[in-house]
């Protein structure tokens, strides 16, 4: 007996078996309206059993990342070099990142290195980042939105669409809540996407609702897990002519 086309087709949205349901990047792969830990298909997937939020697209206290949301983390940003960070069960998988090769720098006229005591002992010293001297900030080199690389603010906001106006527009950076307040005018590094960074400045904290940006839509909604501040950009030419002073 023929089979018919419809019989055996892979985008009925009722039971797609040639796409199973991976249970923690935010997205319905089987086409059966049910996502991540929500879907049956995952009750005994360990990012459910473990982490039951993990798949809820929000980072929660025991995640690094959920889904396609690396809490504005890169390979370079966790100090392994280049590559493409990924997000396994709510956890940072960094098998493909690679380690740039050792480069040793000297301090000069304007960066100075920062060097702690090392582990091998106790006359070792170890390389703890990077010191701005002109700005007076720690800092780490990212490529920034001009395109250059520099040495930009450490502190890095969570990478998230999270607005405070209803036309998501107006985008708010968000910190758990048990983490302190930043005073107004901190100077914040956010990632903007594909490694590239932007220094913001904080304006004020923002309570109540928020609204998240669902790619089709903005819509209202209200997290207690987290801090909001409503941020305004940096000019980033107050970060020109640290490279000159480094190598």
């Amino acid at each position: 007996m023929a089979v018919s086309a419809c019989e055996n087709n892979t985008n009925n949205p009722i039971n797609n078996t040639n796409n199973p349901e991976i249970c923690n990047d935010n997205i319905d792969n089987d086409l059966d309206g049910q996502i991540d830990c929500n879907d049956s298909d995952c009750a005994e997937n360990s990012a459910c059993v473990t982490a039951p939020n993990c798949g809820n697209g929000l980072i929660d206290p025991d995640e690094e990342c959920d889904g396609p949301d690396l809490n504005g983390q890169s390979c370079e940003g966790l100090g392994l070099g280049t590559g493409t960070l990924t997000c396994q069960d709510c956890a940072y998988n960094v098998s493909s990142c690679h380690p740039d090769p050792l480069k040793i720098y000297q301090s000069g006229s304007r960066m100075k290195m920062r060097i702690g005591t090392g582990t091998g002992g106790e006359n070792s010293r170890e390389f703890r980042g990077w010191y701005d001297s002109t700005l007076n900030i720690n800092c780490v080199f990212r490529k920034t939105e001009d395109g250059l690389t520099k040495c930009i603010p450490e502190l890095t906001s969570l990478k998230d669409q999270r607005y405070a106006d209803a036309n998501c527009t107006d985008r708010l950076a968000l910190f758990y809540a048990n983490d302190p307040d930043f005073p107004i005018e901190t100077k914040l590094s956010m990632e903007v996407g594909s490694g590239v960074y932007r220094v913001v400045q904080v304006v004020e904290k923002v309570s109540g609702w928020i609204y998240q940006n669902w790619g089709t839509s903005c819509e209202r909604t209200k997290y207690g897990d987290v801090s909001s501040y409503r941020v305004a950009p940096v000019d980033i030419s107050i970060y020109q002519g640290q490279q000159e002073t480094v190598e």
